[in-house]
């Protein structure tokens, strides 16, 4: 997931409030912080996505991205039950 968030918000690392928000969960999160430093990058526009949850475990979605016609740095992205 972290090399999709480069992948989208790469081109916007100037934005202050962006850098903000890596640098503090960079802090929060050592995976996060060691999977930015990896540098990956993953352009991805749907499919089935799977997460381990801490509290609810196994969980599987199938994400669905819009984006805007004319502007290909606004993007919807929704996770749907699956």
């Amino acid at each position: 997931m972290t090399a999709e968030f480069r992948a989208h918000g790469g081109a916007h690392l100037d934005d202050a409030a962006l850098r903000g928000l890596i640098e503090e969960l960079r802090r929060q999160s050592p995976d996060f912080a060691r999977l930015w430093e990896q540098h990956g990058v993953l352009g991805r526009e749907g499919g089935a996505r799977t997460f381990n949850h801490p509290k609810d475990g196994f969980l599987r979605f199938e994400q669905v991205t819009f984006e805007l016609a004319g502007h290909a740095d606004v993007k919807l992205t929704i996770l749907v039950p699956g």
